[in-house]
């Protein structure tokens, strides 16, 4: 952004600080947009998904999940459960590649969790690779 519209937006971030009033409207309104956004999407996903499929994409977005990651996990091959253990997995922030790694689809729901497990153990992405395999039961990726 240039120097002009960043100074810009300062000015508007100090006008609605100067006027609370404003801002919440501001706020409110942004709230809105967004919701018609999730709704649009959830809409659109209709065509793709099942029903218990779209329940835990609408929990994606309660739990404050944005449409750029509900997006990563509305895969038609997730089956709803690898779904939510997916968006499990973003809100315990795991690694971007390990989750790219669940949305694959070739984790169960059992195994998911110990992946995660492992990211917020705090085990390296290299050493979670080591035990993440889909052969591997999740019971003994512990």
């Amino acid at each position: 952004m240039t120097i002009l519209g960043d100074g810009l937006r300062n000015m508007e971030k100090a006008s609605l600080n100067q006027y609370p009033r404003i801002g919440r409207k501001v706020r409110r309104k942004n709230r809105k947009i967004k919701q018609i956004e999730e709704q649009k999407y959830l809409e659109e996903c209709h065509k793709k998904l099942g029903a218990d499929q779209i329940e835990v994409m609408q929990m994606a977005f309660q739990y404050g999940l944005g449409i750029k990651d509900v997006r990563r996990v509305a895969i038609p091959k997730l089956n709803a459960e690898q779904m939510r253990q997916t968006v499990f997995a973003m809100l315990e922030d795991v690694d971007g590649e390990l989750v790219d790694l669940c949305c694959q689809g070739t984790f169960d729901q059992y195994q998911i969790p110990e992946i995660v497990s492992g990211s917020v153990s705090g085990l390296t992405k290299e050493e979670i690779m080591s035990y993440a395999t889909p052969d591997l039961p999740a019971s003994r990726m512990k």
